[in-house]
């Protein structure tokens, strides 16, 4: 098993920025491998975040961007 994936796994299940993510690309149709492929970087550029700030991780700080809904 990857390094990675445990990890990206857990944070489907616990963390809601990591869910909605994994849920906008579910509704563009995209397979679980790349699902868990794109949560893994997405918890990557977290982790490096935080450790660069110093400062612990919120949530708040990273809200889950809206889904469009522009009709074009």
């Amino acid at each position: 098993m990857p390094c990675g994936r445990a990890p990206a796994l857990a944070g489907l299940q616990h963390n809601p920025v990591l869910r909605a993510q994994a849920a906008r690309l579910a509704a563009k149709g995209k397979p679980g491998k790349v699902r868990v492929a794109a949560v893994m970087r997405k918890l990557l550029v977290l982790c490096v975040g935080v450790l660069r700030s110093g400062l612990p991780w919120n949530p708040t700080d990273h809200p889950a961007p809206k889904p469009s809904t522009s009709s074009s």
